[in-house]
């Protein structure tokens, strides 16, 4: 199948940057007989509300004002003469989209104030938190074809070690009589939730299966949808000085590293809508470290992307949404590592707007041949990690997973080089800490010094090859 007019319409890019999309721009350089009537006698006239309309409609009052095109005093436009029948338009014809089955469910997970916090150099609540900003949930999303039944689980944890999630991966994929290689276990990376103690994962494990069966229960036909585009949450946290990289941990308090924005800032929403009903799943990623919460809070929270769910599934009627995290490795929120619980809010209801507003824009992924739900995992060995990797093909699109802190400019490489939409999900079965570009080990700085013992430059991209080799696999 030719992929180039689907994947055209996503993310057009000029050399690793955004670009107006061609077909947007040839709508607002269309001639309108709504450019005469919508600038006249000083007022704006009513004019519909859709998007291409109000493009037309801007044009023609900056045209008015600027001297160019139709002027206030000058009488409408004739209309346009009727095409005749041999010449009209053929309206064009989407391939088949997908068609699957998808259930949803949830559990909170929310351990006791007496659990010590993770996610910063010093454990922080020692003698328990300060209460629970926003609850830890366990949210799973079962997809099924056929035969074959896969699941994604997204958790409110910081990290989950590589035994203990195979070991969650095991008994979720007994649970629901699936192939333990069609499980998905990802953690947001919250900063501020709990040690992922031996305890406290037993204690939730009988949650999270029930959540994947009730979601795996709940199943019903879907069609899948999919939209990306570039979200600026994020900044890049590495800041050349002089040479030497500094670290901007919060760029409101450190006013003298003016940090760049992120290398990735690619926000995607893969969406299962509910065939003959209301219901739809939001599945989104975005690369941005869930740390608006800092070392100084004492509230448990699920951060940003907690805030995010919230909005989303209050805002969007028969909504349910999963977060996974995209390429954060080197990459904080504009508002980070500070103590106002006001700010998680209002970055989580940031990204929950712009998400919802990919769900008016999301556009139905074609159907392909040999199967619409084929998941492929493997485990590479770099520097002697063992990495569990995995890809899903949705259809034409990917959802590509690794347990990794990966840094943005290699997630950038990964999408120019699979060419189709792609659904990222980091922290995603197990955790092997951070994996930065090759010019990073060069420059120093705190995720080099963090990374897994023995890493050398060059095993980033070797991973990135690794993720593209599974995505190309032709034995579908």
């Amino acid at each position: 199948m030719d992929w180039q007019g689907f994947c055209s319409s996503f993310r057009p890019r000029m050399f690793g940057r955004w670009a107006p999309n061609p077909a947007d721009v040839a709508v607002a350089r269309q001639p309108s007989c709504l450019a005469g009537q919508a600038v006249r006698h000083g007022r704006i006239t009513k004019v519909s509300r859709h998007p291409a309309t109000m493009t037309v409609v801007v044009c023609s009052i900056v045209g008015a004002v600027m001297g160019f095109g139709p002027q206030a005093a000058d009488p409408p436009p004739a209309a346009p003469a009727a095409r005749p029948l041999e010449q009209a338009p053929t309206p064009s014809v989407m391939p088949p989209a997908v068609h699957l089955r998808c259930g949803f469910g949830s559990s909170d997970i929310t351990p006791h104030p007496s659990v010590p916090l993770m996610g910063y150099p010093e454990p922080r609540g020692r003698s328990g938190s300060d209460g629970v900003h926003l609850p830890l949930l366990a949210r799973a999303c079962v997809l099924k074809e056929g035969s074959r039944t896969a699941v994604l689980v997204g958790l409110d944890l910081c990290v989950l070690p590589n035994a203990a999630c195979r070991r969650l991966r095991t008994e979720i994929a007994q649970s629901i009589d699936t192939d333990a290689a069609h499980v998905l276990v990802s953690t947001s990376h919250t900063h501020s939730g709990p040690f992922p103690s031996d305890d406290y994962l037993q204690s939730i494990q009988p949650k999270i299966l029930d959540a994947v069966r009730r979601a795996n229960d709940l199943c019903h036909p879907v069609t899948a949808w999919i939209q990306e585009a570039a979200l600026g949450l994020g900044y890049n946290r590495r800041v050349l000085v002089d040479g030497t990289i500094r670290m901007c941990w919060n760029p409101q308090t450190i006013a003298d590293h003016p940090p760049r924005p992120a290398p990735d800032p690619t926000c995607t929403l893969l969406q299962f809508r509910q065939v003959n009903g209301p219901r739809q799943v939001n599945v989104w990623s975005l690369g941005a470290h869930p740390v608006v919460f800092g070392k100084a809070s004492r509230m448990i929270s699920s951060d940003y992307p907690g805030a995010a769910c919230t909005w989303l599934d209050a805002n969007i009627p028969d909504g349910k949404s999963l977060f996974v995290l995209g390429a954060a490795g080197n990459v904080h929120p504009w508002m980070a590592t500070q103590e106002d619980p006001r700010n998680v809010d209002r970055i989580g209801e940031t990204a929950g707007a712009f998400v919802r507003t990919l769900a008016q824009a999301t556009r139905p992924i074609p159907a392909i041949e040999g199967g619409n739900l084929v998941c492929r995992s493997k485990t590479v060995v770099i520097r002697g990690h063992e990495i569990d990797i995995a890809v899903w093909h949705v259809g034409a699109a990917f959802v590509v997973a690794a347990p990794v802190e990966l840094f943005g400019e290699l997630a950038v490489d990964l999408r120019r080089r699979l060419e189709r939409p792609v659904l990222l999900a980091t922290l995603t079965n197990g955790w092997n800490g951070y994996w930065p570009h090759r010019g990073a080990f060069a420059e120093g700085g705190y995720e080099v010094g963090a990374a897994p013992a023995g890493l050398e430059p060059g095993d980033g991209e070797a991973l990135i090859d690794q993720l593209v080799e599974l995505a190309r696999h032709e034995d579908r």
